[in-house]
C-alpha cells in the first residue's frame, strides 16, 4: 500500500507542477520548445487593439518582423517614402516575461520607437501576443 500511495503522491505533485502555473497569461501550459526557438522566425501583425477596443491593425499593415535565434532583429514597414527596414537586436527581460527590441535606421513613419518593451501575453510557435506601453494588444502570427 505504501508504494502505491507514494507513486500517487508523486504523480499528483508532478501534475500540479506541470499544469499548476504557466509563464504567460494566455499560455501555453506546456511546450518543449525554448522561448527563443518560439520567438525566432518571421512574424506579421494579425490584429492590434487598444484597451478601449479600437482596432488599429491597419496602422501596422505591412509590418514584417524577422527575429533570429541569436537575438538579431529586422523590422520591415511601409515608411513614408517607401518600404523601410530597421535592424538591431531583441532580448527577453524580467524573467523572460518582457520582449524588447533596440533597432536603428530611419524611423520616420514607424509606429513604435527604436527602443520598445512589450509584456508577453502568449507565446507559442504560431502565436506571439504582446501588450505595448499603452496597454494595447498586438497579436503576431506566422
Amino acid at each position: 500500500m505504501k508504494p502505491l500511495l507514494r507513486h500517487a503522491t508523486i504523480a499528483i505533485l508532478a501534475l500540479l507542477l506541470l499544469f499548476g502555473c504557466k509563464r504567460y497569461e494566455e499560455g501555453p501550459y506546456f511546450t518543449l520548445l525554448s522561448k527563443k526557438n518560439r520567438i525566432s522566425g518571421n512574424w506579421e501583425v494579425v490584429t492590434a487593439t487598444t484597451t478601449t477596443g479600437l482596432d488599429f491593425t491597419a496602422d501596422l499593415a505591412g509590418y514584417h518582423f524577422d527575429l533570429s535565434r541569436d537575438g538579431q532583429a529586422s523590422i520591415e514597414y511601409p515608411g513614408l517614402s517607401g518600404p523601410a527596414v530597421l535592424t538591431g537586436e531583441w532580448t527577453l527581460e524580467f524573467n523572460k516575461s518582457v520582449f524588447q527590441w533596440e533597432v536603428e535606421g530611419d524611423t520616420l513613419g514607424f509606429y513604435y520607437s527604436r527602443f520598445e518593451q512589450f509584456d508577453i501575453l502568449r507565446l507559442t510557435n504560431e502565436d506571439f501576443w504582446l501588450i505595448d506601453r499603452d496597454n494595447a494588444e498586438i497579436r503576431l502570427g506566422r
